[in-house]
């Protein structure tokens, strides 16, 4: 019996057949991929190819992650084989100013729901989190991890970001923690079914490649977008900021991806970064 394509380790090949069928052979070829067993952190491996090379749209994915991070340094970790570790080395046009560089993640986590969406037309909706998740029934799915690199100088290599992403794809429940099954979910858990890795992946590059780096200059249309499938926009939410808690309702993103919090006053305010952010209010 032929093993089932979910079960397969992810071959570029695979890849490059689905990502044809999408967005022909052209766009896909501009693509590179670098595909291991095993590494520390494929964000690691981006920004160093991004320092030392002149790599772009360059996606470096691997089974298994032994270091991998999400936001503010915390760990995140995945069971080899099951899941979408990747993350994309892409090279910002330098007519682009640093002040838009912001809207990268949400470009990115729109791509990612679409993309899934696009694969998996049953499921229901992805919604976005802000800054950096994507959710399902009201559970963590997904995270994001965008760091970028400013060019120092003529003699610097272009500036570049690297957008890092965990999907839960095919982990059964039994393989999420107990501390955090009540909070996250994988494709493979919300359609009872596993999910062709490769295709899925295909899926989202070529909804990455009709936003990037387009987003960045025209931004209303992806607001927009994110907007409309935001997990907290019109709900009470706390954010924690350090030792600081903001309470209020949240009312969408501004024109940099910043979070709009309306606060009990009526005032709007402007929220940037936070190490914490959720819902009080279901």
């Amino acid at each position: 019996m032929n093993a089932s394509p979910s079960c397969l380790p992810i071959s570029e090949g695979a890849v490059r057949r689905e990502l044809e069928k999408l967005i022909g052979k052209t766009r896909a070829d501009r693509f590179q991929f670098s595909i291991s067993a095993e590494t520390a952190s494929t964000n690691g491996e981006a920004k160093l190819a991004g320092l030392n090379s002149e790599s772009d749209s360059h996606v470096f994915l691997t089974e298994h992650q032994t270091a991998g991070r999400g936001r503010r340094e915390n760990r995140w970790e995945s069971p080899p084989g099951a899941n979408l570790l990747f993350s994309i080395l892409q090279r910002i046009p330098d007519d682009i100013s640093i002040q838009n560089w912001t809207r990268v993640p949400h470009l990115a986590a729109l791509s990612i729901g679409m993309g899934i969406e696009s694969c998996i037309p049953d499921l229901q909706p992805i919604q976005l989190k802000w800054p950096n998740d994507l959710m399902i029934g009201g559970k963590k799915l997904a995270g994001i991890l965008v760091e970028s690199n400013q060019a120092a100088g003529s003699e610097s290599s272009a500036s570049f970001c690297v957008v890092g992403t965990g999907l839960n794809v095919n982990m059964a429940d039994r393989d999420l923690p107990g501390s955090i099954r009540h909070l996250a979910t994988s494709l493979a858990i919300e359609s009872d079914q596993l999910h062709c890795r490769a295709k899925l992946l295909a899926h989202i590059l070529a909804e990455w490649s009709a936003v990037f780096p387009g987003g960045l200059r025209d931004f209303e249309s992806i607001r927009t977008a994110v907007d409309s499938r935001s997990y907290l926009r019109g709900h009470s939410i706390e954010i924690l900021q350090g030792d600081r808690l903001r309470q209020g309702k949240a009312r969408g993103i501004g024109e940099f991806g910043e979070l709009i919090l309306e606060t009990s006053d009526g005032n709007e305010e402007q929220i940037y970064a936070a190490d914490q952010v959720r819902r009080t209010v279901p």
